[in-house]
């Protein structure tokens, strides 16, 4: 998919008074060209991490791309792009947008979700990297 990333200021999960701020990052899709993906969004519309056109994928701290998410193949676990990776996306622009491909484990359980979560497992520049997976079950967008 195709875009660029949009960041907000947002306090920590769970927290009501002096909250750490961290900088989520929404991936705003210009084209995705993947009926899963288009399908994902449409079902989980509303959801926190899932707006118009827009899927949140982690936080920016210290110029690197962090996230969490969870699956019932792996469960919870924490990632982080590299930092050209993560370079290459912050530097993505509605003008000068970067594609990327992006998988999702299947996760059929539910818990409250920390900060940084994202609803996808891997997340990989395009142009450098095809996504994969060791499982059957990931769904690529």
């Amino acid at each position: 998919m195709t875009g660029y990333p949009v960041i907000k200021n947002v306090s920590e999960a769970f927290c009501e008074t002096d909250c750490t701020q961290y900088e989520y990052v929404y991936f705003e899709s210009i084209t995705s060209n993947s009926r899963a993906f288009d399908a994902f969004l449409k079902q989980h519309f509303g959801n926190y991490y899932v707006t118009n056109g827009r899927i949140g994928i982690g936080c920016r701290a210290n110029n690197l791309l962090t996230y969490w998410n969870d699956s019932d193949e792996n469960g919870m676990r924490e990632a982080t792009l590299s930092q050209p990776e993560s370079k290459a996306i912050f530097a993505a622009t509605p003008a000068s947008p970067v594609t990327i491909s992006l998988t999702r484990l299947p996760f059929t359980g539910g818990s409250g979700a920390p900060t940084c979560y994202s609803d996808i497992t891997t997340i990989k520049i395009a142009q450098s990297t095809a996504a994969s997976s060791a499982s059957t079950q990931a769904v690529p967008f």
